[in-house]
C-alpha cells in the first residue's frame, strides 16, 4: 500500500539517508520575491540541507518508485507565495501546462497548480532556497507527491514538487528526458522504508 503523506515531503529534506547537499547561508544582497524587509535589504537566503530517501539523480529508478507523479511541463506563471504554518516555511505556487506524462495521468489540455516549498517569509526577512523553488518560464521534468490532507492553503490531492530538471525547448532528444523515461520503464516500486 502506497500512502505517502505530505510530511514525507518534509522528511525528504531532513532525512539523512542519501543525496544530501551541504547546508549554507549566503550573505544579504540576493534578490528575493515577496514583500521585502522595508529596509532596502534583500532577505537573508537560507539554503536548507536537502536529503532524499533515494538520490533522484543516481538512483532514479528507485526515486520514481517513491514519488506519485513525473511529467514534462511548461511553467506558465509563478503565482502567490503563502506561508505554511504547519511546515513553518513559505510555499510558492506555479501554474504549469503538462506537455507529457511520464508517470501519472494529467490532462495536457488544462493548466494545473504545482506547489513548492521555498520563497520569502511573510516578514520578508528570510528566503528559503531549496534550489528547485524558483521555476522560471521554461520546460522542466517535474516530480513530486500528492498532498494527503486539506490545509488552509491547499486541498488533498494537490501536487507538491520534490524536484525539477531543466529541459531544452526541444526536450525529446535531451539526455535528461531519455534518462527519466528509461528510469520509469525500469521503476523499482516503493515498498516502505527498511524494506530493501
Amino acid at each position: 500500500m502506497k500512502k505517502i503523506y505530505v510530511i514525507l515531503l518534509a522528511m525528504f529534506l531532513v532525512l539523512a539517508v542519501a543525496g544530501c547537499s551541504s547546508s549554507a547561508k549566503t550573505p544579504d544582497g540576493v534578490t528575493g520575491t515577496g514583500t521585502g524587509t522595508g529596509t532596502g535589504k534583500a532577505p537573508e537566503r537560507i539554503t536548507p540541507e536537502q536529503c532524499w530517501a533515494y538520490d533522484p539523480y543516481n538512483q532514479t529508478e528507485k526515486y520514481i518508485g517513491l514519488v506519485d507523479y513525473v511529467f514534462v511541463a511548461e511553467v506558465v506563471e509563478q503565482m502567490e507565495t503563502f506561508f505554511d504554518k504547519k511546515a513553518g516555511e513559505p510555499v510558492q505556487t506555479y501554474k504549469v501546462k503538462v506537455k507529457e506524462n511520464i508517470k501519472g495521468k494529467f490532462s495536457t489540455d488544462e493548466l494545473i497548480n504545482v506547489y513548492a516549498y521555498g520563497g520569502v517569509t511573510p516578514d520578508g526577512k528570510h528566503e528559503y532556497d531549496y534550489g528547485f523553488n524558483n521555476l522560471k518560464g521554461g520546460t522542466y521534468i517535474i516530480a513530486g507527491l500528492f498532498a494527503e490532507e486539506d490545509t488552509e492553503n491547499y486541498k488533498k490531492g494537490s501536487l507538491f514538487l520534490d524536484i525539477d530538471i531543466d529541459l531544452p525547448k526541444d526536450y525529446k532528444g535531451s539526455e535528461a528526458y531519455s534518462k527519466w523515461v528509461k528510469a520509469y520503464e525500469n521503476e523499482v516500486p516503493f515498498k516502505g522504508f527498511g524494506d530493501e
